[in-house]
């Protein structure tokens, strides 16, 4: 999975339903932290190359009843067929690697997965990165900001700086751009 596509049909489907259990799981989780706990942030990174040997799935949760921190759970991709291995972690909202105007996902806009974003970042641009740079990063955010649209940010990064990025709408999958209006 160096430079070619970014996976086959197959692991995509395959990697899209992990990460569905995923969010299950940590829901379910989150909610056993706390009873009114939100989703504010998904992000999967893979580390040198996009393979789900080093890939990892995270979510972090805000609650009103305690908010100052982020409720977090990580999936380790590796356990595809083995069952998922995963930790938890609580952080102070001002410690923690979110944006500090981040604020909860608005699920009935999340209809795209981050496998399809990563395709579409890859389709626009993010290929021709990976085929520069034998060895990479990516990470994939998805979060919203008050006022604004929920998007992936998908960031290709080589020695730690992000060198090549694209937003994907998390509702219709395609490129996001700014919207603007004309009077």
């Amino acid at each position: 999975m160096g430079s070619g596509a970014i996976c086959a049909d197959e692991q995509a489907s395959s990697l899209s339903a992990q990460a569905k259990r995923e969010f299950d799981t940590a829901f379910a989780k989150a909610r056993d932290w706390k009873a009114d706990a939100i989703l504010v942030a998904a992000m999967i990174d893979y580390t040198q190359k996009i393979d789900p040997a080093n890939g990892t799935d995270s979510f972090a949760f805000y609650s009103p009843s305690e908010p100052q921190y982020y409720w977090t759970m990580t999936f380790n991709q590796k356990a595809l067929s083995s069952g998922s291995t995963y930790s938890r972690a609580i952080y102070y909202k001002d410690d923690y690697k979110l944006p500090a105007d981040t604020v909860p996902v608005a699920m009935k806009y999340w209809t795209n997965d981050f496998v399809k974003a990563l395709q579409k970042a890859d389709e626009i641009g993010g290929k021709d990165f990976r085929s520069k740079n034998a060895v990479y990063d990516i990470n994939i955010l998805l979060s919203s900001k008050k006022d604004q649209y929920l998007v992936w940010k998908v960031g290709y990064l080589v020695g730690g700086q992000i060198l090549f990025s694209k937003d994907i709408d998390a509702y219709t999958g395609e490129e996001f751009k700014e919207k603007t209006t004309t009077q």
